[in-house]
């Protein structure tokens, strides 16, 4: 399915990890791509978050990024993952809310012009 140009919540999945050790690290090098500068001031341009799924069938593990932003900025982002997993099938596609709702919340907290002093 074509990714849409709403904001909304997108998922970012890289497939195929062997270990839940593989996808844990590969957080800090999504986050620095997501996020250069951790200490930033003011709010990130886009909200996101990690979670890991397993597959028991398969005995792989697939990391998931939720991230708050448009389709295509979501699209641009997951060509950035891909760049750092070149040998792991990376996919994004819309996200559920409900899911991530912290980021929904995160994104709407942070659109308040009154409330950009934290960081992501």
């Amino acid at each position: 399915m074509p990714i849409k140009d709403d904001r909304g919540v997108y998922e970012i999945q890289v497939r195929g990890l062997p270990t839940i050790d593989e996808a844990l690290a590969l957080q800090e090098p999504i986050a620095r791509l997501l996020c250069p500068e951790p200490e930033h001031s003011g709010p990130c341009d886009v909200p996101w978050g990690f979670t890991v799924h397993g597959d028991e069938q398969s005995h792989t593990h697939t990391l998931v990024v939720g991230i708050y932003t448009e389709g295509t900025r979501a699209a641009n982002l997951a060509d950035g993952v891909r760049s750092i997993t070149p040998d792991k099938s990376v996919d994004v596609a819309a996200g559920n809310s409900g899911n991530w709702a912290t980021l929904v919340e995160q994104f709407q907290i942070e659109s308040n012009p009154s409330s950009h002093s934290s960081s992501c």
